[in-house]
């Protein structure tokens, strides 16, 4: 594949539009209420993506030219909303009460043509409904002892209707039960050693594709915490999580790529436990943290692929096993007293996988720095920020990046007696050292594809934000709210 000209033959766009509404109730010292509607609409017309190549096939000895072009287009209308309550009984108990409703629409059209008017149209809806309630419940014995508890329940259902013309059209509905029981002892004496053990079992139910299958998932965990002295303190930490397979990932139909490779969801992927250890050393009063660590899971899931029917099909699998191991290091320090602070987090990885007997690795690097003077006169605020996040993301065959470099300068400043703040932002032309090109590499025997999307356009860039405060500067109480939201997560531009 190649470009069409010399004209860029990739075009992405993308725009949503979010509204936010919460407020917190508090009724009484001990009770409060918080309730948060969240929003996001994405319209069809200004979220697509179009892809013009110009195509050499070699088979059997013919050679055929042809030029492709593969426009897609994606809409979401997204609502979560949270209500929480939480109550303290009494000194030594509290309890807290999720609930959370999550509704998510989405459309994609996706059509494929070639210079010969071969064509293909098809369609996907989806609707995905989440309902989630916690609660948990936490009693203090004494100063040493105290004790967590709670019980979590998960429930996702999945409707699709897919239709490739000139195919009749296709459903399916698939449907997701879990149920989380969990447990915490702290253990803080007034000692040098502080310990917090415990145990999660998570029970899974998934029907797909007319069957139903049970998982049972344990998920341990413990912290040590230990005070050598003034300056130094270690912490060892053993934890573990579930990771579950989104919607798009388990969608049974086939989208078309091209005329040589298309993806389809896989409905039988199950979850993934990963199991972590890290051991963190701070000294000089948590200035600065060193902190080994290492994953490990069983079924991680990643994109993977296989040839059908004369193409390459890109799908999801559970790999046989996935391994992480590196160091995080981070530093906080104040160059000025209450004038100039300087902070930094960075980590190095190395990553592997391994699935039917192929062997894949990584290694690579971030960093997120700023460096910040506060003007004692004005208190007018000045930044330097360095962002080096753009780094490799491992997969079964090869890897991709997601996210964004940068080097910029903040600077803010308050009027009206702090009710209005007014913030400006220039991210600097720098390109050493910064990588400005999100990579996608993959390569499975005979099968390679690589894709590299520049976003030259940051630098240069230039935001302007105005904030404006209606209580007169004064702080406003808030309740510290869970996120419930059932969505990938995607990097890039902030």
């Amino acid at each position: 594949k190649h470009a069409v000209s010399d004209v860029t033959n990739l075009q992405k766009d993308g725009l949503s539009n979010t509204f936010l509404l919460g407020t917190d109730l508090f009724i009484n010292a001990r009770q409060s209420i918080s309730l948060e509607t969240n929003m996001i609409f994405s319209p069809l017309n200004q979220n697509h993506r179009i892809q013009s190549y110009r195509n050499r096939s070699d088979a059997n000895g013919d050679c055929d030219f042809f030029i492709s072009q593969l426009n897609l287009n994606h809409s979401d209308d997204e609502y979560y909303s949270l209500l929480s309550y939480r109550n303290s009984l009494s000194d030594n108990n509290k309890l807290e009460v999720n609930y959370g409703y999550n509704s998510i629409k989405s459309r994609l059209l996706n059509t494929y043509r070639e210079s010969d008017e071969v064509g293909i149209k098809q369609t996907l809806h989806s609707k995905r409904n989440t309902s989630i309630v916690d609660l948990n419940f936490k009693h203090i014995f004494n100063k040493v002892y105290s004790f967590d508890a709670g019980y979590k329940n998960n429930c996702k259902t999945y409707r699709y209707n897919f239709s490739s013309l000139p195919h009749d059209e296709e459903a399916e509905k698939n449907s997701e039960i879990r149920n989380l029981l969990y447990a915490y002892l702290n253990i803080t004496p007034e000692r040098k050693v502080k310990t917090k053990i415990g145990l999660a079992a998570e029970l899974s139910t998934l029907k797909a594709n007319n069957q139903t299958d049970n998982y049972v998932s344990l998920q341990p965990y413990l912290s040590v915490y230990y005070k050598a002295s003034d300056k130094v303190n270690m912490t060892l930490k053993l934890n573990s999580d579930s990771e579950y397979p989104y919607a798009d990932q388990v969608s049974p139909f086939e989208i078309t790529r091209d005329r040589l490779s298309s993806e389809a969801g896989n409905p039988d992927l199950n979850f993934a436990t990963k199991y972590t250890a890290s051991f963190n050393i701070s000294i000089f009063k948590n200035k600065l943290s060193i902190e080994p660590f290492y994953a490990v899971t069983e079924n991680f899931i990643s994109e993977t692929g296989q040839v059908a029917d004369h193409r390459f099909q890109y799908t999801y699998s559970n790999l046989d096993r996935y391994q992480s191991g590196g160091l995080k290091v981070s530093t906080s320090l104040d160059i000025l007293p209450e004038k100039m602070f300087f902070s930094l987090t960075a980590s190095l990885y190395s990553d592997r996988t391994d699935f039917k007997g192929y062997t894949n690795r990584i290694a690579d690097f971030n960093i997120n720095s700023n460096l910040t003077y506060i003007a004692p006169k004005h208190k007018t605020l000045y930044a330097v920020l360095m962002k080096r996040m753009n780094a490799k993301k491992i997969r079964a065959y090869g890897y991709y990046s997601d996210d964004n470099d940068y080097l910029g300068c903040i600077i803010r400043q308050a009027f009206f007696k702090r009710k209005m703040a007014v913030t400006c932002l220039y991210l600097l032309p720098v390109s050493s050292g910064l990588n400005y090109s999100m990579d996608d590499s993959f390569e499975y025997l005979m099968f390679k594809e690589e894709t590299k999307a520049s976003v030259d356009v940051l630098k240069n860039m230039f935001m302007l934000r105005v904030s404006f405060k209606l209580n007169k500067g004064k702080d406003i109480n808030t309740i510290k709210k869970q996120h419930y939201k059932h969505k990938k997560v995607s990097g890039g531009f902030f």
